[in-house]
């Protein structure tokens, strides 16, 4: 199935702000995206936005698993006790140096 001059242009634009980290594809009326950190996740859409919708929430869940990664690859809690002791800590009055 050929694209229209629409769906072309639709699919040079989601290629163009997403081929970093996505392969976008569009063939026999289906339009999808496989990550480029994860090639066993297959997004697939009906329509070109649709697809777009798709990738920007596949790739801000991502970026959330990425940074919790490093947050934890770097010794330091996610939550937690350590978490909750600074923030108590923050939390305490003016002038109270004690726990």
């Amino acid at each position: 199935m050929t694209l229209d001059s629409e769906q072309q242009a639709m699919l040079n634009d989601i290629r163009y702000h997403w081929q970093d980290a996505y392969y976008v594809n569009y063939a026999d009326g289906v339009w999808s995206a496989v990550p480029f950190d994860d090639r066993t996740v297959l997004l697939t859409a009906d329509s070109g936005m649709e697809l777009r919708t798709k990738i920007r929430y596949d790739y801000a869940g991502r970026a959330v698993q990425r940074q919790a990664r490093v947050l934890g690859d770097a010794g330091g809690w996610i939550s937690g006790p350590a978490i909750d002791a600074e923030r108590d800590w923050a939390r305490r009055p003016a002038g109270n140096s004690g726990p």
